[in-house]
């Protein structure tokens, strides 16, 4: 059964074509989660309303006190209060997940736009800590469902959210605050 999964960039629709095996509902979930990365340009954006309670369902698997914004020019205060990347972060609650093959190309072409958009505006140590936190968020939940947990993939919707309005979680400082770079 064909689920109309089609992308703008045909070279990726095995990558969502694998989606086809759930109910059309649950496909175009998945697909509606994960399309808008293929060709998504990050940028940098204010800080999205309610971005309190959008955090807070975000980061479900993480117990948060609140929200701390950062700009591009006050990237050396986030650091000095960042404690936990939220990369390490996914990884200490993900750590059983496993790695799947159909992953390669979304990761390829959003490391490239990463670099291409935020590299002259940011150290090296953070673009590497914004990659693998949104690289993470994207694998879990991709890889979640490519192994029949399709609702658990679901999941991360809302956190993919935040990358898609602009405002990058970065990651939790020593109070349990969650940190989030925004323009």
């Amino acid at each position: 059964m064909d689920n109309g999964i089609r992308t703008t960039e045909p070279q990726f629709d095995s990558e969502l074509a694998q989606f086809r095996r759930y109910p059309a509902e649950l496909a175009d979930k998945l697909t509606g989660m994960i399309k808008p990365f293929y060709g998504w340009e990050p940028k940098l954006k204010p800080t999205v309303p309610d971005l309190q309670m959008k955090a807070r369902r975000a980061t479900r698997w993480y117990r948060i006190k609140g929200i701390k914004t950062y700009a591009l020019c006050d990237v050396a205060l986030l650091q000095a209060s960042l404690q936990i990347s939220f990369g390490d972060a996914l990884r200490s609650v993900c750590k059983d997940m496993l790695y799947g093959e159909h992953w390669s190309l979304l990761e390829q072409t959003l490391s490239t736009r990463l670099q291409e958009s935020l590299s002259a505006s940011i150290e090296e140590s953070l673009l590497i800590m914004l990659r693998d936190a949104l690289f993470l968020s994207l694998f879990y939940a991709y890889g979640l469902a490519l192994v029949g947990m399709p609702q658990q993939g679901i999941d991360f919707k809302p956190e993919l959210d935040l990358w898609l309005a602009g405002n990058f979680p970065v990651g939790f400082d020593k109070d349990g605050n969650l940190l989030v770079l925004v323009a």
